[in-house]
């Protein structure tokens, strides 16, 4: 058990849990007998058209919970003290029960290939069991009485694998590596309660001063075989990873510049480079936009304020943006209200948004629509 300072907790609040695009239809005039060609390839590339908004019932609804898979969403709702997550089918407009408890679930967290969903509930008793299940919404491990509250970190590279930080009172924690398959739960001795992913046996966190509160730190990468640790990157403000062994780092120049820079490395080399304006809150906390990748299409998905500026008096609108770690080249999607989480389809086509995912963003056609009747 480690003891940790409101001021590390407060770090990382702003930290913010970030689609694919298709190439544009060109059609040539063929000669007569290239005709069916034409009208197969079309026929591969029709888009697929999905039903919105959804039915519910206002009155039990709690919230969008996620992706299921790419036309399905799992729906969360509460009647009589019993929490539901229904599937609905996007596309077919279906609608069927997929997991129930006698407990209201404060949070569901897919893995990367959407093969378990972690469901952490509470309980009158004030405990928070965390649930795991599968793709059928079959119970496969539980964790009770071990915390209060719990932040998940799933790996990239073995799906059936994660981190688990456990708060308990008083500001304590535990850090655990579960095996899903294996049913394997290791208590890991790491003072640390942010974690990324940067291979299949790595994770990275900050290695904050103790004694010397400040906005940077470096990554130091760990491995969890050998035990050993060694330096990554210097003096960094926050920094995130995705499949395709992408990791984001964010640093400025200084603290009152007025754009971040996003400096993006693959295998440790540095790939490209991106500054982001700055919405400055005038405290402990940094301001992290909401973000996507697609580790397919190579597209690093983030809401982009149209200047820099105050965080708590900003009403512009903001740009969702996408950028091609490859080609390094930058593209606005659609404009959006919120600075809001966003959550990418497992096909990268589409992208649900808003603070109870209600909004469904077309990343093809770039139109938005409300899913809430």
């Amino acid at each position: 058990m480690k003891s940790k300072s409101l001021f590390f907790v407060l770090t990382f609040l702003m930290i913010f849990t970030i689609g694919c695009t298709t190439k544009d239809n060109v059609v040539l005039n063929h000669p007569q007998k290239n005709y069916n060609l034409i009208e197969k390839k079309l026929g591969v590339m029709k888009e697929t058209i999905f039903h919105t908004p959804i039915q519910m019932n206002p009155y039990s609804f709690v919230e969008i919970s996620g992706w299921y898979d790419s036309q399905t969403i799992l729906l969360l709702r509460d009647e009589n003290a019993i929490s539901y997550l229904d599937l609905v089918n996007l596309k077919t407009s279906e609608t069927v029960e997929f997991f129930q408890i006698d407990e209201p679930i404060l949070s569901v967290e897919a893995n990367y290939d959407y093969s378990y969903f972690a469901v952490q509930t509470s309980t009158y008793e004030l405990t928070s069991p965390l649930y795991f299940i599968n793709k059928e919404g079959e119970l496969v491990y539980s964790l009770s009485e071990v915390g209060e509250e719990f932040s998940l970190f799933w790996n990239p590279y073995n799906h059936d694998e994660l981190i688990i930080i456990s708060f308990l009172p008083d500001w304590d924690y535990d850090v655990y590596r579960l095996n899903l398959k294996e049913e394997k739960l290791v208590q890991l001795d790491l003072e640390k309660m942010y974690f990324q992913w940067i291979n299949v046996d790595e994770i990275a966190f900050l290695e904050w001063a103790s004694f010397a509160p400040s906005f940077y730190a470096p990554i130091f990468k760990y491995n969890l075989n050998t035990n050993e640790t060694e330096k990554f990157l210097d003096e960094v403000i926050a920094f995130f990873t995705f499949a395709d062994t992408i990791l984001v780092a964010v640093s400025v120049d200084s603290l009152e510049a007025e754009n971040s820079i996003y400096q993006i490395y693959q295998n440790e080399d540095m790939i490209g480079e991106l500054e982001i304006p700055t919405l400055n809150t005038y405290s402990e906390q940094w301001w992290i936009p909401f973000h996507e990748y697609d580790a397919n299409e190579h597209l690093f998905y983030y809401l982009k304020p149209l200047y820099s500026g105050d965080f708590f008096s900003y009403d512009a609108p903001y740009e969702l943006t996408k950028y091609n770690v490859e080609t390094g080249t930058e593209q606005k999607v659609v404009d959006v209200d919120l600075q809001s989480p966003l959550k990418l389809s497992p096909d990268g086509k589409w992208m649900l948004y808003g603070n109870q995912y209600e909004w469904l963003i077309n990343l093809t056609n770039k139109t938005k629509h409300f899913l809430l009747e």
